[in-house]
């Protein structure tokens, strides 16, 4: 691998850094039926950059960069678009494409409505973006999707004022002070605190440690592609993942689609932290199915939005980035970019990663499923408990008449999360099915009682039932969600009669 040295493009064991990105003058893609491969190696030698500095440093030091990004571009959507397999071996000493960024585009359920979340910025790529970045270090290198992973927790910020939790990736009892997500959480509460001591508003916002921390429901939703990584010896796969390669951006970037679960009340907070500064951009919600339909266009307003910690209906949104915002990024930045983003004609269009990720998810996914009417009780098992969960479901509405949601294609079609969130709306009961811990640790169970389990302490489901039905696993072994939760138990799933009598007498 041939390409120039700079002070801002070293080898990798020198270069490794926050946005750290190699430089590939070679790989191989592959497309198949609207699926896409890639394999990748490089180095400790392979040269790499490590901020946004070098990324322009290296762009300038291509010859004829948009003649070839040009025509590279026409060949990557012309391998993507064919139905028969294909495969691309590139090779350019004089063009690169950076590896890897990667990304996460969320869906968030709130208010009985899906939303596609966005982050604003009015930085080079203007407009709407997920939440992405470069990796950290040469094991992101070899796993993007622990950097999506981390861009996720560390940029969006959830917190219930009034109940007073902040919803978090993964719970940290000790209140980590130097994970960048909880200074950034501090930071949004603290200047909430101080909004709130100089209003009329009765009740006083705590301190950040007198939040309850709640793993937030979240259900990653499978993307097509896959990607073959070495470095030297080390070799990894990825799997299930949307990837995005521009060569207008010289870019590969690993994304993937989250589905996340939130009660209404909830504030949703830009958590990213530059210079130790909280850039505190705005978050905006887009209907799903309305943006779908308009990815064509160039200006997009968000339905619902939140800025500084504040929630808006998308009706206030041209006013408050007409005047408030515009005095906002006047002071932190330099008047030449002010002056730069404001005379852009088109300043609140889809970043070209979002529209690509948005458009293949939209073809990707599954047709919607009819909705399942009312409901009263939520069947939730991992593949493999079909047969147990099944034998719970039959004893409920059979002895108790209850209305049950049990489906066991719901544990593998991407096309059928809505209904669960709507049965899961619609149910004053969720029945947790286990017979391995393992099993009742998998996505869909997972997200669906993490799901009920928000519901009820927030209010939302002020009488709602969470059951736990188990054989084989000791109560004190549960998931966290449910341990605060009556349990049934019984030692051989071959022979759960009795406990299921018992699971029959709660419920009738």
């Amino acid at each position: 691998m041939a390409f120039f040295y700079t002070n801002l493009v070293r080898p990798l064991h020198h270069a490794e850094n926050h946005f750290l990105e190699v430089l590939l003058s070679e790989f191989e893609l592959t497309g198949h039926r609207k699926c896409a491969r890639v394999k990748v190696s490089f180095d400790r030698n392979s040269p790499a950059t490590w901020n946004r500095a070098g990324r322009d440093d290296v762009r300038s030091n291509i010859p004829d960069f948009e003649k070839k990004a040009n025509h590279y571009q026409e060949k990557l959507q012309a391998l993507l678009s064919r139905k028969r397999k294909s495969t691309w071996h590139f090779r350019d000493s004089d063009f690169v494409f950076r590896w890897a960024s990667a990304g996460v585009l969320p869906i968030i359920r709130m208010a009985d409505q899906e939303y596609y979340c966005l982050f604003y910025r009015e930085i080079f790529p203007v407009g709407w973006n997920i939440a992405n970045g470069a990796c950290d270090n040469v094991g992101e290198l070899l796993d993007p999707l622990r950097t999506l992973e981390r861009e996720l927790r560390e940029e969006l910020i959830i917190l219930d004022f009034k109940n007073r939790h902040w919803y978090v990736l993964k719970r940290d009892d000790g209140y980590a002070a130097d994970r960048p997500e909880f200074a950034a959480a501090r930071l949004i509460v603290d200047e909430q605190r101080q909004k709130r001591h100089h209003s009329k508003v009765p009740l006083p916002i705590p301190d950040i440690t007198g939040f309850q921390q709640i793993e937030t429901p979240l259900k990653w939703l499978e993307g097509p592609d896959s990607a073959a990584i070495s470095m030297g010896d080390a070799k990894h796969n990825v799997h299930q993942c949307f990837m995005n390669i521009n060569a207008l951006d010289f870019g590969i970037e690993l994304d993937r689609v989250a589905r996340i679960n939130v009660g209404d009340g909830v504030v949703l907070c830009d958590g990213e932290i530059a210079g130790n500064r909280l850039l505190n951009r705005l978050v905006g919600l887009f209907r799903v199915d309305k943006l779908n339909r308009r990815l064509d266009r160039n200006h997009f307003v968000p339905d619902r939005f939140f800025y500084d910690g504040e929630p808006y209906p998308g009706s206030e949104f041209q006013s408050l980035m007409k005047r408030r915002f515009l005095r906002d990024i006047a002071g932190v930045r330099p008047k030449s970019e002010v002056k730069r983003y404001e005379a852009l004609p088109t300043k609140f269009d889809l970043c070209p990663v979002t529209r690509g990720l948005v458009r293949r998810y939209h073809q990707c996914a599954a047709p919607d499923q009819p909705p399942p009417g009312k409901i009263d009780v939520f069947i939730s098992f991992g593949r493999g408990d079909d047969k147990l969960a099944g034998q719970v479901a039959d004893k409920i509405i059979e002895t108790c008449g209850r209305r049950v949601f049990f489906s066991p294609r719901s544990r593998y079609e991407q096309g059928w999360d809505r209904a669960i969130d709507q049965a899961l709306d619609s149910a004053s009961c969720l029945v947790a099915v286990g017979s391995k811990l393992n099993r009742l640790c998998r996505r869909w169970p997972e997200y669906e009682y993490r799901t009920f389990h928000k519901d009820i302490r927030n209010g939302r489901k002020r009488s709602g039932r969470l059951i736990s039905f188990v054989a084989g696993i000791e109560p004190v072994e549960l998931p966290l969600p449910l341990r605060s939760y009556p349990v049934e138990f019984c030692k051989d799933s071959d022979n759960p009669a009795e406990a299921l009598d018992r699971l029959a007498a709660k419920l009738c």
